[in-house]
């Protein structure tokens, strides 16, 4: 409950403290600004650190190292009987992630980088509150860096409840290994995720809208993909529109393919990953005049400075690609325009998805 208010300035406030926010944070105050860096989780880093790139590589090598040991026999390497602690494996995984985010804490405070946790909405283009549940902070800043990122994308009419229909945030810390778990959604998220528990030990189900995986790289990737996902026995039901859940024992999963024909499918879990929208709402932004597009992204020029004079954007919520050493660059790009030096985004991003195998590009394709 905010029981009462301050009011303070700074010269630049940054909203998110992911990869993106914590790491203009600590430029800018490597450049001489005096920095608010406001965070709602109790913990930096974003998704990234806290639930998303640096746990799942923790699971997918815990994964590949149980999947390794049990297939070592034509090497003359049998281990036997391989077992899964799951609550074991992710307090290994949450000891990696309280490292790695007490790291960045560490590393704003070494720079001089402030921290305020709380909720944070514009009221201005110059003005910010922030209710850190016990005071209403009114914050006044020359410039602005929005890094608010993104949150996964809901099927509609179709609700998680965090416990059998689930995302990756609760598929990070399963308290067993779901027999059956059936994946909505065959992007990088969903096959990587998938990839872990078959390895894990489960019976997997991939459920994926679009015809083919990966339409935007060359087309020997999907075989290469699809080739291994059969080797792993992970089902793959490509050009399939979910058309309703439900969660129970078990948890019923109904799709439609190529002509009406209707799939049903039982699982323990369900996870979905369809995509990802921007965290725009709610901040208050038509008040400091900050434009979206049409999809809720803020757009944002090769400056990363909004419509909104002496506001930026970065990361996930700016668009493109959502990946955090782009929130990384852009954020560099950021940082040092406020501080009057020159710097623009170059577009090419080079991607990593860790499947099996793992996949990356950058640049043109061959078409």
């Amino acid at each position: 409950m905010v029981v009462g208010s301050v009011s303070r300035g700074c010269q630049v406030a940054v909203v998110g403290g992911g990869p993106g926010g914590y790491v203009a944070a600590i430029r800018l105050a490597q450049l001489g600004k005096d920095v608010l860096l406001v965070e709602r989780r109790e913990r930096l880093g974003g998704v990234c650190l806290n639930e998303g790139c640096i746990p799942s590589k923790a699971l997918i090598h815990a994964a590949e190292v149980k999947h390794a040991a049990e297939h070592g026999t034509a090497m003359g390497l049998t281990t036997p009987g391989v077992e899964v602690d799951m609550g074991k494996l992710v307090s290994w995984k949450d000891g990696i992630v309280r490292r790695l985010t007490g790291g960045v804490a560490f590393l704003c405070g070494k720079n001089g980088a402030e921290v305020l946790h709380g909720e944070a909405t514009f009221a201005s283009d110059r003005t910010l509150v922030v209710d850190t549940g016990e005071e209403r902070v009114e914050v006044e800043f020359e410039q602005a860096v929005i890094a608010t990122g993104s949150s996964p994308m809901e099927i509609p009419g179709i609700a998680r409840d965090g416990e059998i229909l689930i995302g990756a945030r609760e598929a990070l810390s399963l308290p067993a290994v779901p027999e059956r778990l059936v994946v909505i959604g065959a992007g990088y998220i969903g096959l990587e995720l998938g990839t872990v528990y078959a390895k894990l030990g489960s019976t997997v189900t991939v459920v994926e809208m679009l015809p083919e995986l990966f339409p935007g790289l060359e087309p020997e990737v999907a075989v290469a993909i699809k080739r291994r996902l059969k080797q792993l026995g992970i089902r793959l039901h490509l050009g399939h529109r979910v058309t309703g859940m439900t969660a129970g024992t078990p948890a019923v999963v109904t799709a439609e393919g190529a002509g009406g024909a209707e799939l049903v499918l039982e699982a323990n879990r369900v996870l979905v990953s369809i995509g990802r929208v921007p965290n725009t709402s709610g901040l208050g932004l038509e008040k400091a005049g900050v434009e979206l597009d049409g999809r809720g992204f803020v757009v944002t020029d090769e400056r990363q400075e909004t419509s909104a004079a002496g506001i930026f954007a970065i990361g996930d919520v700016a668009g493109g690609a959502l990946l955090a050493h782009k929130a990384y660059q852009e954020a560099k790009v950021a940082a040092e325009v406020i501080a009057g030096e020159p710097a623009a985004f170059d577009s090419v991003v080079p991607a990593v998805v860790y499947t099996d195998p793992e996949i990356a590009w950058t640049g043109l394709t061959e078409e």
